[in-house]
């Protein structure tokens, strides 16, 4: 028999779910760290939701959902 527990413990609620994630990302896009330390600050915006860098490069995050059964 296996070790092995299908599920995860939730960064956003604490909890531990005995279901497998469907939701997966980065905490920031890529080219977030193309951007030197020291200019940062001055050239990305940024909250939970989205990132700005440069004005130019607009990310959002989202989340694909499949609601069967309801």
């Amino acid at each position: 028999m296996s070790n092995y527990k299908v599920g995860y413990p939730c960064k956003c609620c604490g909890n531990y779910h005995d279901e497998l994630p469907l939701s997966y990302g980065s905490p920031v896009p890529d080219c977030y760290e193309e951007v030197p330390f020291e200019e940062q600050e001055k050239r990305i915006e940024m909250n939970e939701d989205m990132c700005i860098i440069d004005d130019e490069y607009f990310f959002i995050r989202g989340s694909l959902c499949n609601f069967r059964g309801r």
